[in-house]
């Protein structure tokens, strides 16, 4: 008897991700098969906040690490950073992604 299973598509990320947000978002759902509604929306938010961590690196790699108006400073977009940071990894735990991906069958995952 032959038995045959259906696979869902992955879900799309949303249009409005950058490319750093798409990447994170396809990694997510096909390393960990995110595909419910709350998950989803969850994603969502940690992939947006990937693409402004991604922005806010680059101006301060184009600015520099200090403030242009007191060098003595650190550039303000550092302690956004540190923020957002923190939030993409509370979103990353609400997901329970501190666990395995999901895997077809025993051993090793193939392809890493």
């Amino acid at each position: 008897m032959t038995t045959y299973t259906l696979k869902k598509k992955p879900p799309k990320p949303p249009a409005d991700l950058a490319a750093a947000g798409k990447a994170l978002w396809k990694s997510i759902v096909e390393d960990y098969g995110v595909d419910d509604p709350g998950g989803l929306a969850l994603l969502t938010s940690v992939c947006r906040t990937e693409d402004a961590i991604v922005r806010m690196l680059a101006t301060v790699a184009a600015d520099g690490d200090t403030c242009k108006t007191d060098p003595s400073k650190p550039h303000p977009l550092l302690a956004a950073i540190r923020g957002s940071e923190g939030v993409k990894r509370q979103g990353l735990a609400a997901l329970h992604l501190d666990v395995e991906p999901k895997q077809s069958g025993p051993g090793r995952p193939t392809g890493r």
